[in-house]
């Protein structure tokens, strides 16, 4: 195996002494699609009044949980390490990058562009998916990412083949009759820099997930299971502090969560939290909570050498424990109605907002100039991108268009929505970027 290749090679020759995954990880780390991420949704939007996590501080814990479980499990298997299956560096630097794809507003607009992109006459397997966070992050790494002069021989961030096939959280198409719960990890355009990654990994001709994906993936749910919690508790949303004593409250959740009973109250009893009101001693428990929560889930994971290829075991009350951390968010935050109607207008941002740049893309013109001029409400890398897409080439202009939209940050969406449909004026010194 050669998980250190690049596709398109060194292009500048390398000077220091990182490895070649911690060079990914310096590359994702200094993209501006990483520092996007402050601007993001994780549960609750980066501009509430207050302070919850991001996508930029959960993908930032969750490499440190990811690289904390690769050195656990390389320093308990070390021939895992030897022969090239586990790598601490491209964990963290997938881990930094697992939702750089992760449109604003999160999942809530990944299914309203998901629903603008697809095309039923198109045929099944095409170039032309629809709109998926993980894939969307597989293609900005490999192909939208600007880094180098040199881009247009070596698109994206050039990441090593083992970083990539650690990011594919999903090694999949959205055609593949395997794809789990309508979820993939790549676009059909960025098929060759998947198959690379595979060979050059070592898991050509498999659908089987790396070791280092299923530590980015377990990494994902532990970090979000517990700041989740720990936000919400809080803010105070999420009753922990009476869900062992108050059975009504522990009735109400168990009614509207699809979990085992005697394991979930098992759980729920052993969260000893009181009220929380901001103290001194408060601020002390809860980051107890936070610590013991993350350890204990981190010691649960091991790995199965069993048959095939190697991958992570999970212990099944570690498994367990963090599902009901995330039904108590999913229960008191995400479906509750403020959410909802918060959700339900950010759709109608996201579709206008595609409609209007969709039907200046495809605006009938005589010349490239009168095109251009079209093209002025697009940020001037989307007029050198879109300019010389044909207008009948609508899924194209599609694509070019969800890539836009998902690169934005949430103030940005919103701003650009309203000047473009007139409720505010904006400054015409404002730039558009």
């Amino acid at each position: 195996m050669t998980r250190n290749a690049r596709r398109h090679g060194p292009i500048r020759a390398s000077q220091g002494t990182r490895t070649e995954a911690r060079r990914d990880r310096d590359r994702i780390l200094y993209s501006l699609e990483f520092q996007r991420l402050a601007g993001v949704t994780q549960v609750a939007s980066p501009t509430e009044r207050f302070p919850v996590h991001n996508r930029l501080t959960h993908s930032l814990k969750v490499a440190q949980v990811g690289r904390s479980i690769a050195e656990r499990l390389a320093a308990q298997n070390p021939d895992l390490t030897t022969d090239g299956w586990i790598d601490p560096d491209s964990v963290e630097a997938a881990c930094l990058a697992h939702d750089l794809g992760h449109p604003p507003f999160g999942h809530n607009s990944e299914r309203e562009l998901a629903a603008l992109l697809w095309d039923p006459l198109l045929p099944a397997v095409s170039l032309y998916d629809s709109f998926e966070g993980n894939a969307q992050s597989f293609r900005i790494v490999t192909k939208l990412a600007v880094r180098l002069p040199e881009d247009r021989q070596a698109p994206g961030l050039n990441l090593t083949a083992g970083t990539l096939n650690a990011l594919l959280k999903y090694p999949v198409t959205q055609a593949d009759p395997t794809q789990r719960k309508a979820k993939w990890g790549y676009y059909q355009s960025e098929y060759d820099d998947f198959e690379f990654c595979r060979v050059e990994s070592g898991y050509a001709q498999t659908i089987v997930r790396s070791i280092d994906a299923e530590i980015m993936d377990i990494a994902d749910d532990i970090t979000y299971a517990v700041h989740d919690a720990e936000d919400f508790f809080r803010a105070g949303l999420l009753p922990l502090h009476s869900m062992a004593e108050d059975t009504y409250e522990r009735e109400w959740f168990l009614e509207r969560s699809d979990l085992d009973r005697d394991a979930t109250i098992a759980f729920l009893d052993s969260l000893i939290l009181p009220r929380f009101q901001g103290t001194h001693a408060n601020l002390a428990q809860l980051a107890e909570f936070r610590s013991s929560m993350v350890d204990r889930f981190i010691r649960g994971i091991g790995i199965n050498t069993g048959s095939g290829l190697p991958h992570i075991a999970i212990d099944a009350h570690v498994a367990f424990d963090i599902k009901v951390l995330k039904a108590l968010t999913t229960t008191y935050v995400i479906d509750s109605p403020a959410v909802q109607t918060q959700r339900y207008g950010q759709r109608r941002i996201i579709r206008s907002l595609f409609e209007i740049y969709l039907e200046e893309a495809t605006r009938p013109t005589s010349s490239r100039a009168d095109r251009l001029m079209h093209l002025q409400i697009f940020p001037p890398l989307y007029q050198e991108r879109i300019c010389d897409i044909p207008i009948e080439d609508v899924p194209s202009l599609k694509r070019q268009i969800a890539d836009l939209i998902a690169s934005m940050a949430e103030t940005q969406v919103v701003d650009t929505f309203q000047k473009l449909t007139g409720l505010s004026q904006g400054s015409v010194i404002d730039p558009i970027v």
